[in-house]
């Protein structure tokens, strides 16, 4: 018995305890399958760094597409190069280091509103207060949606991912209704905005996908911007929150920070790889292969966890010692290979900002215990409660 079935249980991670049974798997079982039913293909569960790399990285052994046709609209996270090559050029042209660049100064001045208004009342919730004011504010940019609708946005994305958790589901909703409900919200709003996109907005590159080579139908536009909305605001919360969190539970990592700004390249890449944003991804078995001693087959699922690599002890010095300074650092915290996060450099800015912003220049230290998200797929904060202490 391994106790593999509580990786996929969110509230084994809410709990926190995550981290001992994955070094357990590492050491003694780490390419272990996961119980199935016997109608089922079995399904693997993969944490040392160097097999989630050779997972990640060969997209011609492991496929992104479901070995069993799902019926939904196509998704560049489940697309295979050359399609999943096409949609991600299609995108990417408001993630390159330009475009992004070209938002710094937008992005800072929301970050020192945020810490102004915390210095002010003294003390407040981080995820709240911060953490979510930056990430939605940055996609209604990068989209070409109305900053208006950034609560309506925020809510409506949380409502969805985040079902999982109590905390999350709507008033009189099962957490399945209350997805559902908001997935219906989302869709409504997005249909309207492809109806007319801001031009130069990435909505208006996804609608005209066609004279790209790359034709969507409109479920899969619609699925897109499902898509970019979701990934692009809770993973990054998520990453935002927990480097606050990790920093002020490292008083003496947060003082060299602040000694020290040039380091703040290597702290933000040391967040990533503490934090791991996202857990886990799933990949199919494509060819008959050999992972980690184990034999796998076609068809069968793969799951990568992201958050077990990048505390790998064959990767990384000491890896629970958290370090602002660490390099090399070869996190996974946006996965690897084709399927890297397209969108890692706005991430990685808008982290940055907030540090150098709100954790570097205010006095903080916590007022309550943070509290954790209850999801086996997202690792993030929903509650960070802090005091400020004044200014530094």
């Amino acid at each position: 018995m391994t106790g593999v079935e509580s990786l996929f249980d969110p509230s084994f991670h809410e709990a926190e305890r995550v981290h001992s049974l994955l070094t357990q798997l590492r050491a003694e079982h780490p390419v272990v399958r996961y119980p199935t039913r016997d109608d089922e293909p079995p399904r693997w569960v993969v944490t040392r760094h160097a097999d989630v790399l050779a997972v990640t990285k060969n997209p011609r052994t492991f496929h992104a597409r479901p070995a069993i046709d799902l019926g939904t609209p196509r998704q560049i996270n489940m697309t295979d190069p050359p399609e999943h090559t096409a949609l991600r050029r299609l995108v990417a042209p408001p993630f390159a280091p330009k475009s992004v660049a070209a938002m710094a100064s937008e992005l800072r001045e929301h970050a020192t509103a945020a810490a102004c208004a915390l210095r002010e009342r003294g003390q407040g919730d981080f995820v709240k207060d911060v953490a979510r004011v930056l990430p939605m504010r940055a996609l209604c940019r990068v989209l070409g949606l109305p900053e208006e609708d950034v609560a309506f946005l925020c809510d409506a994305v949380e409502a969805m991912a985040h079902y999982t958790d109590p905390a999350f589901v709507r008033a009189g909703r099962t957490p399945e209704a209350s997805a559902r409900e908001a997935s219906r919200e989302l869709g409504d709003y997005l249909a309207r905005a492809f109806e007319r996109p801001r031009q130069g907005g990435l909505l208006s590159l996804i609608a005209d996908s066609a004279a790209a080579g790359v034709p969507l139908t409109a479920d899969e536009r619609m699925q897109f911007g499902w898509l970019l909305l979701d990934a692009g605001y809770t993973t990054v919360v998520s990453a935002i929150g927990g480097a606050a969190r990790v920093l002020l539970d490292h008083p003496g990592e947060l003082s060299r920070l602040r000694h020290d700004p040039a380091l703040i390249d290597t702290a933000v890449e040391e967040t990533l790889r503490w934090t791991s944003p996202i857990i886990r991804f799933s990949r199919w078995v494509a060819e008959e292969t050999v992972l980690g001693g184990e034999n796998l087959r076609p068809r069968e699922r793969v799951d990568v966890f992201f958050s077990s690599a990048n505390r790998d002890e064959r990767a990384f010095v000491e890896p629970f010692r958290f370090d602002v300074g660490r390099a090399p650092n070869p996190h996974v915290a946006f996965s690897a290979g084709a399927h890297s996060c397209v969108g890692a450099p706005l991430a990685r800015l808008q982290i940055r900002v907030v540090l150098e912003e709100v954790v570097m220049k205010l006095d903080l230290e916590p007022a309550g215990a943070a509290r954790v998200l209850r999801s086996d797929f997202n690792a993030g904060l929903k509650s960070l409660p802090v005091r400020v202490r004044g200014l530094r």
